[in-house]
């Protein structure tokens, strides 16, 4: 199978395209970093194509990871792709940053995505700590939405300051409370 080639990642089936990566060999830094450059300069779009085929283990690898949600692995596969080409579209390699390191983040950010979307406790399974863990995040989330409702609550319940402080704050003029206050220390009553 021919490295730039659209047909090493396209197929009937994902799966195809994920045995295939596990032929296709990896690239050296050099040819990687060269890819890169042809692909931001020039938009040659047999550099993208080699590019994606030879992180296709990476896609491949990090979609396993995330098997245990109950989504087809397909599915995760297909989106870590989106992710990958979305590395490709968005990688600058004069930043001295791996290709592969930079990838990593797409092809997680859009797989956990559509995990996030896709995912429900019916779909990943029933056993007693899968629920469990799922129980003890929903709870989780509801106290931390109790304890922002509850700082928005006090934030709207502190009272304003009134004229007589804010004119001794800014004036150095005593309030007619504070006043009295001092009377009373001055001048100790005889009981």
């Amino acid at each position: 199978m021919e490295l730039g080639q659209p047909s090493a990642l396209a197929g009937d089936n994902l799966s195809q395209a994920v045995q295939a990566s596990r032929t296709l060999p990896l690239l050296s830094t050099d040819a990687e970093v060269a890819l890169c450059h042809r692909w931001r300069d020039h938009h040659d779009i047999s550099a993208a194509h080699r590019l994606a085929a030879s992180h296709l283990r990476l896609v491949v690898e990090i979609a396993e990871g995330y098997r245990g949600y109950g989504l087809p692995f397909d599915d995760l596969a297909g989106e870590g792709h989106l992710g990958l080409m979305r590395a490709i579209c968005r990688f600058d390699p004069d930043h001295g940053v791996a290709f592969g390191a930079y990838a990593t983040w797409w092809i997680r950010s859009a797989i956990e995505e559509y995990v996030l979307e896709n995912w429900s406790h019916e779909t990943m399974g029933t056993t007693a700590a899968r629920k469990k863990l799922l129980v003890s995040l929903q709870l989780a989330r509801g106290r931390i939405e109790e304890l922002l409702d509850g700082a928005v609550k006090r934030e709207r319940a502190r009272k304003p300051r009134t004229a007589s402080r804010v004119s001794e704050q800014r004036y150095g003029k005593p309030t007619p409370g504070s006043r009295i206050k001092a009377q009373s220390e001055a001048h100790p009553s005889p009981f």
